[in-house]
């Protein structure tokens, strides 16, 4: 852009002004996580439109996102997640395997280990580590729910297969939908509705209640296997919820995504303590390879986090959601290769069915956005 300056002289001169360029921000989430990147203001600045490139008279200038090296480079971070994710979830299955050790033991290790892992991350960037005044509760209700999802996920994963543990766990998306039609009136359609339904028919697969399953298969069916099921779904739910609760509230916070992670242990732990006082105190596995997994089970769950979070820094999020159906593949196939547990066919139906109402949702996304794009 030109402008024109006139000099004591009386003489006029063109000045030429660039316009800055500007990159659109992103908001990312995780298994259990959204990030969304927090904004620097300057008194000078020009506060610029996130689709539209246009100045206005105060603004906020957002982090540059930087362009991947290489095609796909978003989606090969999603795919390593799912390994990190998976490898976590197989820790916790061979941990104490005759005598599963408690979940909630399992978490508050899992939050120590992530915790300490960020916190010289968050000094180095000088990123406060309690967050700021404003943003403490929502973090705090974001932890409880992430937290106690956690808790519930392990559970499952020792009492049921883990890939049905994971099939199950894998639905959250569809609760997500349900949840922003709830609390946030968001859109909810006949497609969704079918999709739902899809969902919940796959998860029935892999429950196999008795009423409509009978009493065929013990493993199936059994009180504890249900409970198991029950968990996964809750699971689902809650991690859904604490999705929801995110994307109300922090969108206009600023939240930075390492705040969010250290809140998420910081609450587990403290959660993870009281619950295990009130019960019966913490007990270490016996010396061997059970405490190896357990620390395996922390650095797998936050190399899995960091690498879903970079995985929206570069890629839209229904491509992802389509990559982490990897899950699933990872979860059957290492139950196949080192639980010796060959997976049912009802169980691979009903992992098709859930895996085809997420597929599903994150296709509608794509076709929403391309058709709003197209407007432009």
């Amino acid at each position: 852009m030109k402008d024109t300056v006139s000099t004591e002289s009386g003489t006029e001169t063109e000045i030429t002004v660039e316009e800055p360029e500007v990159q659109n921000g992103s908001i990312c989430h995780d298994h259990h996580t959204s990030q969304i990147e927090e904004l620097e203001t300057s008194e000078t600045a020009t506060l610029i439109d996130d689709n539209n490139v246009t100045p206005q008279e105060t603004t906020v200038s957002k982090p540059v996102v930087p362009k991947p090296c290489c095609p796909g480079l978003g989606l090969f971070y999603a795919f390593c997640s799912c390994f990190f994710f998976s490898s976590a979830a197989l820790c916790v299955k061979l941990i104490s395997r005759d005598n599963p050790m408690n979940p909630l033991e399992i978490t508050l290790v899992r939050h120590i280990i992530t915790g300490l892992c960020i916190l010289p991350a968050m000094i180095y960037l000088k990123v406060p580590i309690l967050a700021k005044p404003g943003q403490r509760m929502i973090l705090t209700l974001r932890g409880l729910a992430g937290a106690t999802a956690l808790c519930f996920s392990y559970y499952a994963i020792q009492h049921m297969p883990l890939a049905d543990a994971a099939v199950v766990i894998f639905s959250s998306p569809i609760f997500t939908g349900i949840f922003g039609r709830l609390c946030l009136k968001e859109r909810y359609g006949l497609f969704d509705i079918l999709l739902t339904f899809v969902t919940f028919a796959g998860v029935v697969l892999i429950a196999r209640p008795p009423f409509l399953f009978g009493g065929g298969d013990a493993s199936y069916g059994s009180t504890e296997h249900l409970l198991a099921t029950g968990s996964a779904f809750l699971t689902a739910m809650l991690s859904a919820l604490a999705f929801i609760v995110m994307r109300k509230s922090s969108a206009g916070l600023g939240i930075h995504y390492l705040v969010q992670i250290m809140f998420l242990s910081i609450i587990g732990t403290i959660e993870s303590v009281i619950v295990l006082a009130i019960m019966r105190g913490f007990t270490l596995p016996p010396c061997g390879i059970d405490r190896y997994y357990l620390i395996a089970v922390g650095l797998g769950g936050l190399v899995g986090q960091i690498f879903m979070t970079k995985s929206f820094l570069y890629e839209k999020a229904h491509a992802v959601a389509v990559v982490r159906t990897m899950d699933i593949v990872f979860a059957f196939v290492f139950q196949f290769l080192f639980l010796s547990n060959v997976p049912t066919w009802l169980s691979v139906g009903g992992a098709i069915l859930v895996a085809s109402g997420t597929v599903g949702l994150a296709i509608k996304k794509w076709y929403i956005s391309s058709k709003a794009n197209s407007k432009k």
